[in-house]
């Protein structure tokens, strides 16, 4: 998609994260630490809506997340993740988030404190090279990192070579060019929008090297990784909140859709440059124009957007494996 962010797609994997998948990550904390590429407050937002408590609680089981296990989570950011499954600890055992960008790892230190978490932490480290002794965890997770790595691979092994013998590797990640969209407002967007994603897709691949389908390579991975003992668990969750969900209060719903109107307009211009890409500058104009009249339509009133029956739907393939005893 040229010049525009993926539609709907507004978190952490917009920019490379500097260090991760890179074994001189350590050189460049620092410079990160003065001008970080990403905003928790962005990030937060760009997960909050995605797991329910009924699907939280599924996901801490597929992950035999218990009392008094040690769990350590690669490219925490937020610790959003970490956070979720550490519920399952029921305050016995430990969270270590590891992140190669130093305003990442306060945030994560503040979120943890916030939410009473006293037994996480989280600190500076590279995805490939954490300098934690072998065996060191019992769970060892990422949520959408190896999108973002240079080597996915290398970062699965080493996240067996963390987690002890017959221990857990829980991997999350998602697949942005199949998401499910409908806006009754404009049925045709849907189609529009499938589209951009697929060219954000191809885009993303080409200039930043990442890979925002990567979800259903998860399998190959871990068969390449010699994780045993494979499971799968598939989920569709929200991105943003739903509009007719009572749940969520009125004012951080209308936020939410003013943030998403601004986004819609902002453009990467590495992506603009790509070429090469099947999707024209007609294309993108017309999907922010038909957007942003979608968004502004319904903000003019509470009882307008409460009645939007707009969906987004992003899937997300969770994997589970163990790693072999010796």
């Amino acid at each position: 998609m040229r010049g525009t962010r993926a539609p709907g797609d507004s978190d952490r994997s917009q920019s490379l994260r500097p260090g991760l998948g890179n074994r001189n990550a350590s050189t460049r904390f620092a410079r990160q630490a003065k001008t970080s590429p990403f905003d928790p407050v962005q990030l937060d937002r760009s997960v909050k809506y995605a797991y329910s408590p009924l699907v939280a609680r599924l996901i801490r089981t597929f992950a035999s997340v218990r009392p008094g296990m040690r769990i350590v989570e690669l490219g925490c950011g937020t610790g959003f993740w970490g956070r979720l499954l550490a519920k399952g600890l029921r305050g016995q055992g430990s969270l270590l988030g590891i992140d190669s960008d130093p305003v990442m790892v306060e945030a994560a230190k503040v979120a943890f404190r916030r939410s009473g978490l006293d037994l996480a932490n989280s600190q500076l480290g590279d995805a490939v090279a954490t300098g934690l002794p072998d065996g060191f965890a019992d769970l060892t997770t990422c949520h959408r990192l190896l999108t973002v790595v240079e080597d996915p691979l290398a970062v699965v092994r080493e996240m067996m070579r963390i987690t002890k013998s017959g221990g857990v590797v829980l991997v999350n990640e998602h697949d942005h060019s199949r998401q499910l969209f409908w806006d009754p407002d404009d049925p045709g967007l849907a189609q529009l929008r499938h589209r951009g994603l697929q060219a954000f897709v191809q885009a993303t691949r080409h200039v930043h090297h990442r890979d925002n389908a990567l979800g259903a390579q998860l399998p190959a991975i871990a068969i390449a990784s010699g994780l045993t003992d494979l499971r799968l668990l598939g989920v569709l969750v929200p991105y943003g909140p739903l509009p007719f969900d009572k749940r969520v209060a009125d004012d951080e719903l209308v936020e939410y859709f003013q943030w998403l109107a601004e986004e819609t307009q902002r453009r990467d211009p590495d992506i603009a440059d790509a070429g090469g890409v099947d999707w024209t500058d007609a294309e993108d104009e017309e999907y922010i124009g038909r957007e942003l009249r979608a968004i502004r339509g319904r903000l003019s009133s509470h009882r307008s957007l409460r009645s939007w029956g707009r969906i987004t739907l992003v899937p997300r393939l969770l994997l589970r494996g163990k790693v072999p005893r010796f």
